[in-house]
Order: structure tokens, then C-alpha cells, then sequence
């Protein structure tokens, strides 16, 4: 496979990243010299690569990709920003960058980077995604609901994005949206338990009380040491009288 090549393949490298949003691969974290050629999988073509060629964008975001997935973040940043230096309007190197960035909670950074990205190319799903996550940390929830809801309307059909919408729509006040979003996020990953607690939390506000106590239930099924589902379910359970 060779990395000297269109967009189009530059776009397919980085949408692969999204794998890593509910699979992280297992194996083991390595640090590789920037010029090992050696057999050493995942990084020997990209190495390679930038052994023969130090300004070669693609293949720095490529094992940054790698990076990421093997939640190596730290080196991941490092592949993105040297790629940043050589393409500075790069929207895929920017928009890993500020995924990379979110994960290190450096939120404010990733916002810029996110901001830069989209102004580039405002169809970048995964952009408006992780600066919905971004916003959120910053407190900005009717910004960050705005971006989830592109991401999604863009393509990012995914639990964690109806997840994070269902999140955002409980802390707004919105419960009839927030029920809407976290069943079709539990829909797409029955393990949810964001998905449960939150759809838990609105049908309470809506008093619906047994609905709100099966959520509870299945969340404390699914992980008996998440202490949110168990305050949620005495709450739930002194409405229904059985203190």
C-alpha cells in the first residue's frame, strides 16, 4: 500500500480512527524510533515512510491513527503537531489533533484546533463530535448540543453521540428528547450505562417512576458498583413508598 496518494485515502486513514470510540485494540503500547524500518506492526510502513520522506503529512497522521487507537495519546499528539507544521490548513491533521486533545483534557487547546479544523471543512463529523465533547467540559451545553446534533445530522450515527446528545438534553431540562436519544444510543449499545442513567434520571423528572427504577436496575445489572445507579434508585424507590 502506498501513502504518497489522494485525500481520498487520507480521509479513509483518518475515519478509520473512529473505530477507536468504542473499541480500543488490546495490544501492548510501544515507543518506535521515528526511523526504525524494522518488522515491528503496526508502525513499519509509516516509519518507513518518514525515513524516506521527513515531510510527509500522511503518513505521520497515519501512525498517529495508530497511536490513538492503542490510546497512546501522548505520541499521538506529537505525529499530529509535526504534521500540523508541515500542512498548518490541514483540516485532518488539525481535527486529530483536537481528538488527541480532548483525551488529555486539554480542552481549551483541542477547542482551537476543532475551531480551525471546521472553519477548513465544515463536513468533518467527527470535528463537530469532539468539540461537542469539548464544549461540554467547558460548561457550553447548548453549544455542545448544537455540535452533537451536526455530527449526527453529518453521519455520526453512533451510541456515544446519542449518548452524549441524551446527556446534554437531561442537563437542559429537555427529558422528553433526552428519553428519545438514549433509547436509540441503547439501541446501537445495550451497555450504555450513561444511556441508562440519564434515560433514568428524565422519566424520573417526568415522574415516571417504575419506568425510572427499571433503568436503575438494568444499570446496576450491567456494573453493581456504579454508585449513581443506586442514588438513583433509592431516590426512585422513596417515591414509590418503599423506603
Amino acid at each position: 500500500m502506498k501513502y504518497f496518494v489522494s485525500f481520498s485515502v487520507l480521509t479513509f486513514l483518518f475515519l478509520s480512527c473512529s473505530n477507536a470510540d468504542k473499541k480500543i485494540q488490546q495490544r501492548s503500547i510501544a515507543k518506535f524510533d521515528p526511523f526504525d524500518t524494522s518488522s515491528k506492526a503496526p508502525f513499519k510502513d509509516y516509519n518507513k515512510a518518514i525515513a524516506l520522506d521527513s515531510n510527509n503529512a500522511i503518513a505521520y497522521i497515519g501512525r498517529a491513527i495508530e497511536k490513538y487507537v492503542d490510546t497512546d495519546y501522548t505520541g499521538a499528539l506529537n505525529d499530529y503537531n509535526r504534521a500540523v507544521r508541515i500542512k498548518p490548513n490541514d483540516a485532518y491533521a488539525l481535527n486529530g489533533r483536537g481528538m488527541v486533545l480532548v483525551q488529555l483534557n486539554e480542552y481549551d487547546k483541542a477547542l482551537a484546533d476543532l475551531n480551525a479544523a471546521i472553519e477548513i471543512n465544515n463536513k468533518l463529523p467527527q470535528a463537530f463530535f469532539y468539540r461537542s465533547l469539548a464544549k461540554s467540559k467547558l460548561k457550553d451545553y447548548d453549544g455542545s448540543l448544537a455540535d452533537v446534533t451536526s455530527a449526527i445530522e453529518l453521519g455520526y450515527d453512533k451510541a456515544k453521540a446519542y449518548e452524549q446528545k441524551g446527556w446534554l438534553e437531561y442537563h437542559l431540562d429537555k427529558y422528553e428528547e433526552a428519553i428519545n436519544d438514549c433509547t436509540t444510543a441503547l439501541a446501537k449499545d445495550s451497555l450504555s450505562q450513561p444511556s441508562y442513567l440519564n434515560r433514568a434520571g428524565a422519566k424520573y423528572m417526568l415522574k415516571d417512576y417504575q419506568s425510572a427504577l427499571d433503568d436503575y436496575n438494568k444499570c446496576i445489572s450491567i456494573n453493581p458498583k456504579n454508585a449513581d445507579a443506586y442514588t438513583g434508585r433509592g431516590m426512585v424507590l422513596a417515591k414509590l413508598g418503599k423506603k
